[in-house]
């Protein structure tokens, strides 16, 4: 099942509807990690069919918006997050415990902007960017491939 992930839109509703229509016939799912969970739920309208699963971070104003999420999709555990939290601008450590903890083979998350992917403890990592103002220009959201071994990840 191929995933559309998205972090970091920051009011930016337009490029965010526009990543949705490019790639709704293609996905089965869209994760939005947060510092823009108002634009997903907003822009998600128009795809109700499309599985939508998305967390509040620390620049979100949405009181009962879930910070973080385990599930499952595809036949994987994911466990996304914006990172804030888990002081992802400094060290990975905490977000590894978390993700160890949940039994995610796919953790996802955002908040630094940078656009990167690593393995660690048999599990994917993956920040996909930033939809407003990502590190380095590009890129700014990420398409994943769960039935690929191991998870096919592309930055768009």
């Amino acid at each position: 099942m191929k995933i559309l992930v998205m972090s970091d839109s920051h009011g930016d509703i337009v490029s965010v509807r526009g990543i949705l229509r490019r790639h709704a016939g293609h996905v089965g799912g869209v994760v939005h990690l947060g510092d823009g969970y108002a634009d997903i739920v907003e822009a998600a309208r128009e795809f109700p069919h499309i599985a939508l699963y998305a967390v509040a971070g620390n620049c979100d104003d949405c009181p009962g918006a879930p910070e973080k999420l385990v599930f499952g999709i595809g036949g994987t555990t994911v466990l996304a997050a914006h990172g804030h939290h888990y002081n992802v601008k400094t060290s990975f450590d905490r977000l590894c415990y978390a993700a160890q903890e949940a039994g995610a083979d796919l953790c996802l998350f955002g908040h630094t902007h940078r656009a990167e992917s690593f393995e660690y403890a048999g599990a994917t990592f993956l920040n996909p960017g930033a939809v407003l103002a990502p590190h380095g220009g590009k890129p700014k959201y990420a398409i994943i491939d769960t039935a690929a071994a191991p998870v096919g990840i592309e930055f768009c």
